[in-house]
Protein backbone atom coordinates (compact mmCIF):
# COMPACT_ATOMS: atom_id res chain seq x y z
CA UNK A 1 0.00 0.00 0.00
CA UNK A 2 1.32 3.44 -0.97
CA UNK A 3 -0.38 6.80 -0.88
CA UNK A 4 -3.63 5.16 0.23
CA UNK A 5 -3.91 2.92 -2.86
CA UNK A 6 -3.97 -0.82 -2.10
CA UNK A 7 -2.69 -3.21 -4.80
CA UNK A 8 -3.61 -6.89 -4.62
CA UNK A 9 -3.45 -9.87 -6.94
CA UNK A 10 -6.76 -11.74 -7.01
CA UNK A 11 -7.75 -15.13 -8.42
CA UNK A 12 -11.21 -16.06 -9.69
CA UNK A 13 -11.55 -19.85 -9.34
CA UNK A 14 -14.62 -19.95 -11.58
CA UNK A 15 -12.88 -18.48 -14.62
CA UNK A 16 -9.32 -19.38 -13.56
CA UNK A 17 -8.42 -15.72 -14.13
CA UNK A 18 -5.91 -13.59 -12.26
CA UNK A 19 -6.63 -9.92 -11.64
CA UNK A 20 -4.68 -6.96 -10.37
CA UNK A 21 -6.87 -4.96 -8.01
CA UNK A 22 -6.09 -1.35 -7.12
CA UNK A 23 -8.47 0.15 -4.59
CA UNK A 24 -8.83 3.31 -2.53
CA UNK A 25 -11.20 4.54 0.13
CA UNK A 26 -13.61 7.15 -1.17
CA UNK A 27 -12.89 9.11 2.00
CA UNK A 28 -9.21 9.36 0.98
CA UNK A 29 -9.39 12.19 -1.53
CA UNK A 30 -5.79 11.82 -2.70
CA UNK A 31 -5.94 8.06 -3.27
CA UNK A 32 -9.35 8.31 -4.90
CA UNK A 33 -7.98 11.01 -7.23
CA UNK A 34 -5.10 8.72 -8.23
CA UNK A 35 -7.45 5.96 -9.33
CA UNK A 36 -9.58 8.43 -11.23
CA UNK A 37 -6.45 9.60 -13.02
CA UNK A 38 -5.54 6.01 -13.92
CA UNK A 39 -9.03 5.46 -15.30
CA UNK A 40 -8.91 8.70 -17.28
CA UNK A 41 -5.58 7.75 -18.88
CA UNK A 42 -6.62 4.14 -19.65
CA UNK A 43 -7.27 4.84 -23.37
CA UNK A 44 -3.61 5.85 -23.76
CA UNK A 45 -2.29 2.65 -22.17
CA UNK A 46 -1.57 -0.67 -23.91
CA UNK A 47 -1.47 -4.11 -22.24
CA UNK A 48 1.91 -4.86 -23.84
CA UNK A 49 3.58 -2.35 -21.50
CA UNK A 50 0.99 -1.28 -18.90
CA UNK A 51 -1.69 -2.66 -16.64
CA UNK A 52 -4.86 -1.34 -18.26
CA UNK A 53 -8.01 -0.95 -16.12
CA UNK A 54 -10.82 -2.88 -17.78
CA UNK A 55 -13.40 -2.78 -15.00
CA UNK A 56 -14.39 -0.45 -12.20
CA UNK A 57 -16.12 -1.68 -9.05
CA UNK A 58 -17.76 0.64 -6.54
CA UNK A 59 -18.54 -0.41 -3.00
CA UNK A 60 -20.07 1.62 -0.22
CA UNK A 61 -16.69 3.05 0.73
CA UNK A 62 -14.22 2.09 -2.00
CA UNK A 63 -13.35 2.53 -5.66
CA UNK A 64 -11.68 -0.53 -7.21
CA UNK A 65 -9.91 -0.78 -10.58
CA UNK A 66 -9.38 -4.24 -12.07
CA UNK A 67 -6.87 -5.20 -14.76
CA UNK A 68 -5.80 -8.60 -16.03
CA UNK A 69 -2.72 -10.15 -14.44
CA UNK A 70 -0.47 -13.10 -15.16
CA UNK A 71 -0.21 -15.95 -12.63
CA UNK A 72 3.52 -15.34 -12.22
CA UNK A 73 3.39 -11.52 -12.07
CA UNK A 74 5.54 -10.06 -9.31
CA UNK A 75 6.87 -6.57 -8.72
CA UNK A 76 10.53 -5.83 -9.28
CA UNK A 77 10.66 -4.90 -5.59
CA UNK A 78 10.26 -8.60 -4.77
CA UNK A 79 13.56 -9.30 -6.54
CA UNK A 80 15.66 -6.69 -4.75
CA UNK A 81 18.53 -8.30 -2.89
CA UNK A 82 22.30 -8.75 -2.90
CA UNK A 83 22.11 -11.97 -4.94
CA UNK A 84 20.29 -10.67 -8.03
CA UNK A 85 22.50 -11.59 -10.99
CA UNK A 86 23.82 -9.09 -13.51
CA UNK A 87 21.97 -11.04 -16.21
CA UNK A 88 18.69 -10.58 -14.33
CA UNK A 89 19.36 -6.85 -13.93
CA UNK A 90 19.96 -6.57 -17.68
CA UNK A 91 16.67 -8.36 -18.34
CA UNK A 92 14.69 -6.04 -16.06
CA UNK A 93 16.50 -2.90 -17.23
CA UNK A 94 15.86 -3.58 -20.93
CA UNK A 95 12.21 -4.49 -20.36
CA UNK A 96 11.62 -1.43 -18.17
CA UNK A 97 13.33 0.91 -20.65
CA UNK A 98 11.22 -0.51 -23.48
CA UNK A 99 8.06 0.05 -21.44
CA UNK A 100 9.09 3.64 -20.71
CA UNK A 101 9.84 4.24 -24.40
CA UNK A 102 6.37 2.98 -25.35
CA UNK A 103 4.70 5.07 -22.63
CA UNK A 104 6.59 8.23 -23.56
CA UNK A 105 5.64 7.57 -27.17
CA UNK A 106 2.02 7.78 -26.06
CA UNK A 107 2.68 11.22 -24.59
CA UNK A 108 2.74 10.28 -20.91
CA UNK A 109 5.08 11.06 -18.03
CA UNK A 110 4.63 8.41 -15.32
CA UNK A 111 5.95 10.45 -12.39
CA UNK A 112 6.18 7.48 -9.98
CA UNK A 113 8.61 4.95 -11.47
CA UNK A 114 9.93 2.62 -8.77
CA UNK A 115 10.34 -1.15 -8.33
CA UNK A 116 6.85 -1.53 -6.82
CA UNK A 117 5.37 -0.17 -10.05
CA UNK A 118 7.24 -2.58 -12.35
CA UNK A 119 5.32 -5.87 -12.80
CA UNK A 120 7.35 -8.78 -14.20
CA UNK A 121 6.18 -12.28 -15.10
CA UNK A 122 8.20 -15.47 -15.57
CA UNK A 123 8.58 -14.86 -19.32
CA UNK A 124 10.41 -11.60 -18.59
CA UNK A 125 7.57 -9.42 -19.83
CA UNK A 126 7.30 -6.20 -17.85
CA UNK A 127 4.34 -3.90 -17.47
CA UNK A 128 4.12 -0.55 -15.75
CA UNK A 129 1.48 0.11 -13.13
CA UNK A 130 0.66 2.92 -10.69
CA UNK A 131 -0.38 5.66 -13.13
CA UNK A 132 -2.04 7.71 -10.41
CA UNK A 133 0.44 10.57 -10.81
CA UNK A 134 0.94 10.33 -14.58
CA UNK A 135 0.45 13.47 -16.68
CA UNK A 136 0.46 14.21 -20.42
CA UNK A 137 3.63 15.57 -22.01
CA UNK A 138 4.05 17.35 -25.32
CA UNK A 139 5.87 15.89 -28.31
CA UNK A 140 9.16 17.31 -27.10
CA UNK A 141 8.87 15.20 -23.95
CA UNK A 142 8.17 18.16 -21.69
CA UNK A 143 5.49 18.67 -19.08
CA UNK A 144 2.36 19.66 -21.03
CA UNK A 145 -0.76 21.74 -20.65
CA UNK A 146 -4.32 20.61 -21.04
CA UNK A 147 -6.80 22.58 -23.07
CA UNK A 148 -10.09 22.91 -21.23
CA UNK A 149 -13.10 23.66 -23.47
CA UNK A 150 -15.10 26.74 -22.52
CA UNK A 151 -18.87 26.89 -23.05
CA UNK A 152 -20.02 28.99 -26.02
CA UNK A 153 -20.05 31.86 -26.75
CA UNK A 154 -16.86 32.47 -24.79
CA UNK A 155 -13.52 32.89 -26.60
CA UNK A 156 -11.23 30.07 -27.66
CA UNK A 157 -10.06 27.61 -24.97
CA UNK A 158 -7.15 28.73 -22.83
CA UNK A 159 -4.41 26.31 -21.77
CA UNK A 160 -4.50 25.45 -18.08
CA UNK A 161 -1.30 23.95 -16.64
CA UNK A 162 -1.45 20.28 -15.72
CA UNK A 163 -0.49 19.75 -12.05
CA UNK A 164 3.14 18.77 -11.55
CA UNK A 165 3.39 15.09 -10.51
CA UNK A 166 3.65 14.98 -6.72
CA UNK A 167 3.89 11.33 -5.66
CA UNK A 168 3.78 10.45 -1.98
CA UNK A 169 6.38 9.39 0.60
CA UNK A 170 7.06 6.00 -1.01
CA UNK A 171 8.39 7.77 -4.10
CA UNK A 172 10.84 10.06 -2.28
CA UNK A 173 13.88 7.79 -2.87
CA UNK A 174 13.18 7.94 -6.64
CA UNK A 175 12.28 11.62 -7.00
CA UNK A 176 14.09 13.46 -9.81
CA UNK A 177 15.73 16.74 -8.73
CA UNK A 178 13.45 18.82 -10.97
CA UNK A 179 10.40 17.20 -9.34
CA UNK A 180 11.88 17.86 -5.90
CA UNK A 181 12.27 21.52 -6.82
CA UNK A 182 8.87 21.72 -8.49
CA UNK A 183 10.65 23.18 -11.52
CA UNK A 184 7.87 22.93 -14.10
CA UNK A 185 9.98 24.39 -16.89
CA UNK A 186 12.40 21.44 -16.72
CA UNK A 187 10.06 18.56 -15.97
CA UNK A 188 9.84 16.04 -18.79
CA UNK A 189 10.23 12.35 -19.54
CA UNK A 190 13.81 12.43 -18.24
CA UNK A 191 12.32 12.56 -14.73
CA UNK A 192 11.13 8.98 -15.36
CA UNK A 193 14.61 8.03 -16.56
CA UNK A 194 16.11 9.37 -13.32
CA UNK A 195 13.68 7.27 -11.29
CA UNK A 196 14.54 4.22 -13.39
CA UNK A 197 18.20 4.88 -12.66
CA UNK A 198 17.48 4.79 -8.92
CA UNK A 199 15.53 1.55 -9.37
CA UNK A 200 18.36 -0.09 -11.36
CA UNK A 201 20.88 1.01 -8.73
CA UNK A 202 18.68 -0.58 -6.09
CA UNK A 203 18.42 -3.83 -8.07
CA UNK A 204 22.20 -3.96 -8.43
CA UNK A 205 23.17 -3.03 -4.87
CA UNK A 206 20.12 -3.93 -2.79
CA UNK A 207 19.78 -0.31 -1.61
CA UNK A 208 18.97 3.04 -3.16
CA UNK A 209 21.89 5.39 -3.93
CA UNK A 210 20.74 7.89 -1.30
CA UNK A 211 19.29 7.65 2.18
CA UNK A 212 16.96 10.02 4.00
CA UNK A 213 14.73 10.11 7.06
CA UNK A 214 12.52 13.04 6.05
CA UNK A 215 11.26 14.71 2.87
CA UNK A 216 13.81 17.51 3.35
CA UNK A 217 16.65 14.99 3.68
CA UNK A 218 15.56 13.18 0.51
CA UNK A 219 15.27 16.43 -1.40
CA UNK A 220 18.74 17.50 -0.28
CA UNK A 221 20.18 14.14 -1.37
CA UNK A 222 18.65 14.30 -4.84
CA UNK A 223 19.64 17.93 -5.31
CA UNK A 224 23.14 18.03 -3.83
CA UNK A 225 24.70 14.59 -3.15
CA UNK A 226 26.49 12.60 -5.86
CA UNK A 227 25.86 8.82 -5.80
CA UNK A 228 28.66 6.33 -5.23
CA UNK A 229 29.21 4.47 -8.54
CA UNK A 230 27.50 1.07 -8.26
CA UNK A 231 30.65 -0.76 -9.41
CA UNK A 232 32.39 0.62 -6.32
CA UNK A 233 29.81 -1.07 -4.09
CA UNK A 234 29.60 -4.37 -5.99
CA UNK A 235 32.70 -5.58 -7.78
CA UNK A 236 31.00 -7.66 -10.48
CA UNK A 237 29.02 -4.72 -11.87
CA UNK A 238 30.41 -3.94 -15.35
CA UNK A 239 31.96 -0.50 -15.48
CA UNK A 240 29.88 0.53 -18.50
CA UNK A 241 26.66 -0.53 -16.77
CA UNK A 242 27.64 1.58 -13.77
CA UNK A 243 28.39 4.49 -16.09
CA UNK A 244 24.95 4.23 -17.69
CA UNK A 245 23.23 4.13 -14.30
CA UNK A 246 25.13 7.25 -13.23
CA UNK A 247 24.10 9.00 -16.45
CA UNK A 248 20.48 8.26 -15.58
CA UNK A 249 21.12 9.77 -12.14
CA UNK A 250 22.51 13.07 -13.44
CA UNK A 251 21.21 16.08 -11.49
CA UNK A 252 20.70 18.09 -14.68
CA UNK A 253 17.99 16.55 -16.92
CA UNK A 254 19.98 17.58 -20.01
CA UNK A 255 22.85 15.32 -18.86
CA UNK A 256 20.65 12.21 -18.75
CA UNK A 257 19.63 10.02 -21.66
CA UNK A 258 17.69 11.94 -24.29
CA UNK A 259 15.12 9.14 -24.50
CA UNK A 260 14.26 5.71 -23.19
CA UNK A 261 14.70 4.34 -26.73
CA UNK A 262 18.35 5.40 -26.71
CA UNK A 263 18.75 3.71 -23.32
CA UNK A 264 17.29 0.48 -24.74
CA UNK A 265 19.85 0.56 -27.57
CA UNK A 266 22.78 0.93 -25.18
CA UNK A 267 21.51 -1.73 -22.78
CA UNK A 268 21.09 -4.23 -25.62
CA UNK A 269 24.67 -3.54 -26.69
CA UNK A 270 25.89 -4.04 -23.13
CA UNK A 271 24.05 -7.33 -22.71
CA UNK A 272 25.26 -8.69 -26.05
CA UNK A 273 28.91 -7.99 -25.23
CA UNK A 274 28.50 -9.23 -21.67
CA UNK A 275 26.98 -12.54 -22.77
CA UNK A 276 29.38 -13.13 -25.67
CA UNK A 277 32.69 -11.96 -24.21
CA UNK A 278 32.12 -11.54 -20.48
CA UNK A 279 33.34 -7.98 -20.72
CA UNK A 280 32.14 -4.68 -22.22
CA UNK A 281 34.32 -2.34 -24.24
CA UNK A 282 33.95 1.33 -23.27
CA UNK A 283 31.76 3.50 -25.50
CA UNK A 284 29.98 6.84 -25.36
CA UNK A 285 26.49 6.39 -23.85
CA UNK A 286 23.51 7.93 -25.66
CA UNK A 287 25.54 8.38 -28.85
CA UNK A 288 22.71 7.12 -31.07
CA UNK A 289 20.73 10.33 -30.51
CA UNK A 290 22.07 13.76 -31.54
CA UNK A 291 22.64 15.97 -28.49
CA UNK A 292 19.84 18.46 -27.87
CA UNK A 293 20.39 22.01 -29.08
CA UNK A 294 21.05 24.23 -26.04
CA UNK A 295 18.33 26.83 -25.66
CA UNK A 296 17.67 29.43 -23.05
CA UNK A 297 14.49 28.57 -21.18
CA UNK A 298 11.66 31.04 -21.45
CA UNK A 299 13.41 33.27 -23.99
CA UNK A 300 11.55 36.58 -24.34
CA UNK A 301 10.93 38.64 -27.43
CA UNK A 302 9.51 42.15 -27.68
CA UNK A 303 9.63 42.83 -23.94
CA UNK A 304 12.59 45.22 -23.79
CA UNK A 305 10.60 48.01 -22.12
CA UNK A 306 9.16 45.72 -19.44
CA UNK A 307 12.57 44.12 -18.85
CA UNK A 308 14.17 47.53 -18.41
CA UNK A 309 11.53 48.60 -15.88
CA UNK A 310 11.93 45.39 -13.88
CA UNK A 311 15.71 45.65 -13.98
CA UNK A 312 15.55 49.20 -12.65
CA UNK A 313 13.19 48.18 -9.85
CA UNK A 314 15.38 45.19 -8.98
CA UNK A 315 18.49 47.39 -8.87
CA UNK A 316 16.81 49.88 -6.55
CA UNK A 317 15.74 47.13 -4.15
CA UNK A 318 19.15 45.47 -4.24
CA UNK A 319 21.02 48.71 -3.60
CA UNK A 320 18.68 50.31 -1.05
CA UNK A 321 17.33 47.29 0.81
CA UNK A 322 13.84 48.76 0.56
CA UNK A 323 10.81 46.93 -0.79
CA UNK A 324 8.90 47.76 -3.95
CA UNK A 325 5.67 46.41 -5.40
CA UNK A 326 5.44 45.91 -9.17
CA UNK A 327 2.19 44.96 -10.90
CA UNK A 328 2.51 42.77 -14.01
CA UNK A 329 -0.88 42.56 -15.72
CA UNK A 330 -2.01 40.92 -18.93
CA UNK A 331 -4.33 38.37 -20.49
CA UNK A 332 -3.84 34.64 -19.97
CA UNK A 333 -0.95 33.38 -22.09
CA UNK A 334 0.54 36.84 -22.67
CA UNK A 335 3.88 35.93 -21.05
CA UNK A 336 3.58 37.22 -17.49
CA UNK A 337 5.17 34.08 -16.03
CA UNK A 338 7.97 34.12 -18.61
CA UNK A 339 8.74 37.71 -17.64
CA UNK A 340 8.92 36.80 -13.95
CA UNK A 341 11.10 33.77 -14.76
CA UNK A 342 13.45 36.05 -16.68
CA UNK A 343 13.72 38.33 -13.64
CA UNK A 344 14.54 35.29 -11.53
CA UNK A 345 17.46 34.41 -13.78
CA UNK A 346 18.70 38.00 -13.60
CA UNK A 347 18.50 37.85 -9.79
CA UNK A 348 20.47 34.63 -9.83
CA UNK A 349 23.32 36.44 -11.55
CA UNK A 350 23.67 38.50 -8.38
CA UNK A 351 24.12 35.25 -6.39
CA UNK A 352 20.83 35.89 -4.62
CA UNK A 353 17.97 33.51 -3.99
CA UNK A 354 14.82 34.32 -5.92
CA UNK A 355 11.36 32.82 -5.46
CA UNK A 356 7.99 33.35 -7.07
CA UNK A 357 4.46 32.06 -6.70
CA UNK A 358 1.53 32.08 -9.07
CA UNK A 359 -2.22 32.08 -8.55
CA UNK A 360 -3.68 29.14 -10.45
CA UNK A 361 -7.21 28.03 -11.24
CA UNK A 362 -6.24 24.53 -10.14
CA UNK A 363 -5.11 25.68 -6.67
CA UNK A 364 -8.19 27.48 -5.43
CA UNK A 365 -8.54 25.04 -2.56
CA UNK A 366 -4.98 25.80 -1.31
CA UNK A 367 -4.84 28.85 0.99
CA UNK A 368 -2.03 31.28 0.15
CA UNK A 369 -0.85 28.99 -2.66
CA UNK A 370 1.48 31.60 -4.25
CA UNK A 371 3.14 32.27 -0.88
CA UNK A 372 3.55 28.53 -0.29
CA UNK A 373 5.14 28.17 -3.74
CA UNK A 374 7.60 30.97 -3.04
CA UNK A 375 8.61 29.57 0.36
CA UNK A 376 8.96 26.10 -1.15
CA UNK A 377 11.25 27.46 -3.88
CA UNK A 378 13.48 29.14 -1.28
CA UNK A 379 13.60 25.94 0.77
CA UNK A 380 14.52 23.84 -2.28
CA UNK A 381 17.28 26.31 -3.16
CA UNK A 382 18.78 25.92 0.31
CA UNK A 383 18.47 22.12 0.21
CA UNK A 384 20.48 22.18 -3.01
CA UNK A 385 23.47 23.73 -1.24
CA UNK A 386 26.33 21.61 0.05
CA UNK A 387 26.79 20.63 3.68
CA UNK A 388 29.21 23.48 4.40
CA UNK A 389 26.63 26.10 3.44
CA UNK A 390 23.86 24.41 5.42
CA UNK A 391 25.95 23.92 8.55
CA UNK A 392 25.02 26.36 11.38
Amino acid sequence: MADGVVSERLFDPRTRTYWLSRSALLASAGAHRQLQNELRLAPRLHPSWATVPIATVWTADRMVLLSEAQPSSRTAAARIGPQLSIAAVFEIAIAAARALAAMHGQGLLHGDIRPHNLLIDDSGALRLTGFGHAVPVDFGGQWASLTVPQPAPQPAPQPIPQPIPQPGPAALPYLAPELARGDAARIGVRADLYALGVALYELLIGATPFQGDSPAAWHHAHLAIEPVPPQFRRNDVPGMLGRIVLKLLAKNPADRYASAASLVSDLLRLRTEWESAGRIAPFQPDATVPPPIPMLPGQLFGRDTEKALLTEAWSRVRDSGKSELVLIAGAAGSGKSALVDWLGREAGLDALHFASGKSDQLQRETPYAPVVQALRALTMALLGEDEAVLAP
